[in-house]
């Protein structure tokens, strides 16, 4: 019957080391894992126009993170350029928090307008804006005036990928 019950402690044994071993490397390995992700630099742009690509970083282990990845990311918005990338422990939690500075580039430009055709020549004058509300829409405003009259028109383009999957625009003109 004892042998009975050293075999049964013994299978126990062999089952529970490798149980606690992976336990405890678990443990460890959450000291490395990105909890959090903190973004400086922003003035206009909302904080979700970055935030939201970058979330797949969460629960990686930022030894293996690859900060050209983040960069290229970053860089894909059109309306930012990252300054600094870097780790450091999260002194709230066990982990580390991803906090990256960025500068926003300049996002609103005059546009002047010429045209000419057999009848008459005209210009105007137009302003876009590439970050719109702060979300990375686009937005554009515009005017034009020749000797049969004047003519506006402005256009909304919603990007894809910010906040919704969808994307879509108005045009109007009048």
């Amino acid at each position: 019957m004892q042998s009975q019950y050293r075999f049964l402690v013994f299978v126990l044994l062999i089952i529970a080391c490798p149980l606690k071993a992976q336990s405890h490397n678990s443990e460890e390995d959450a000291s490395y894992l990105i909890n959090d992700i903190v973004i400086f630099g922003l003035k206009r742009t909302k904080k979700h126009v970055v935030e939201t690509p970058l979330k797949r970083f969460i629960g990686q282990n930022a030894a293996e993170i690859d900060f050209n990845d983040i960069r290229a990311i970053i860089i894909e918005t059109g309306i930012l350029e990252p300054l600094s990338i870097e780790t450091e422990d999260d002194p709230k939690k066990q982990g580390k928090i991803l906090k990256i500075e960025v500068h926003e580039k300049w996002s609103i430009f005059p546009l002047p307008i010429f045209f000419a055709n057999s009848d008459s020549i005209g210009g105007g004058l137009g302003f876009m804006d590439l970050n719109a509300l702060g979300i990375n829409d686009k937005f554009m405003f515009g005017g034009m005036i020749d000797s049969d009259g004047w003519l506006a028109a402005t256009a909304y383009i919603h990007t894809p990928g910010t906040s919704s999957s969808l994307g879509w625009n108005i045009t109007l003109f009048y």
